[in-house]
């Protein structure tokens, strides 16, 4: 029969599971922040373009247009640990889904002339995702709050 003293050790709760969510949270930002740079190199070779890393400041301007919202989810989850960790996996891959969905939107539908005008109607749709997310986050801390 199992002793029930004051020595025993306490039981693992949600809360002792956030360094396991930050780091698988950590992981996937990571993977996320080099897509762009994935897609960048797809795109120089689907357009029979000169390699990308002969233009490091073209590159480099692609990348933040295009990791924008991953960096930006990534700074307000350190900022807001709590709040945003239980949708912070989710939205980023949410976000990568929308970052490869539009490469090949643009890709396939787009007329290559236009390509770099397409872009435009990237941000209003991350922006959506982010908009979102910090709203489901937000409802849930406050049913957190109610229990």
């Amino acid at each position: 029969m199992p002793s029930f003293d004051a020595g025993e050790a306490p039981r693992r709760s949600t809360s002792s599971l956030e360094p396991v969510k930050i780091r698988r949270f950590t992981l996937v930002l990571a993977c996320s922040l080099l897509l762009p740079i994935a897609l960048s190199i797809g795109n120089s070779i689907y357009y029979n373009q000169a390699s990308v890393f002969g233009a490091p400041r073209f590159l480099a301007e692609n990348w933040l247009y295009m990791a924008f919202p991953q960096l930006l989810l990534g700074v307000l989850t350190l900022i807001f640990v709590r709040a945003l960790l239980s949708v912070g996996l989710v939205t980023l891959l949410l976000l990568d889904t929308l970052l490869i969905c539009f490469q090949v939107w643009i890709w396939r539908a787009v007329p290559a002339r236009n390509g770099a005008d397409a872009w435009v109607f990237y941000i209003p749709l991350w922006i959506t995702i982010l908009i979102a997310a910090f709203l489901f986050a937000w409802v849930g801390a406050r049913r957190q709050r109610r229990l």
